[in-house]
């Protein structure tokens, strides 16, 4: 509760105070993921997904928790086989 928020766009960041448990139940779109406790990720974003970690393709390095690895991973493999 009352954490600050930062939500990286194209052309700008924006800040403000919430959870990302909101933020992610309110998402309809399934490209976002909740990685971990303090990211959620659009998919299109990723460019390497590892076990343990995303690679975003402006090279930013986020952690994926433990209880997300098995679900990033079946992610990973629907996006290869259904091109989603």
């Amino acid at each position: 509760m009352g954490r600050k928020i930062k939500i990286v766009l194209k052309s700008e960041t924006k800040e403000f105070y919430g959870t990302l448990k909101i933020i992610s139940n309110k998402l309809k779109r399934k490209e976002f993921y909740l990685i971990h406790n303090s990211y959620l990720v659009n998919y299109d974003k990723i460019k390497i997904q590892r076990n343990e970690n995303v690679e975003l393709i402006n090279g930013e390095e986020l952690p994926i928790s433990r209880n997300n690895r098995n679900k990033m991973k079946e992610i990973f493999m629907n996006h290869i086989k259904w091109g989603i």
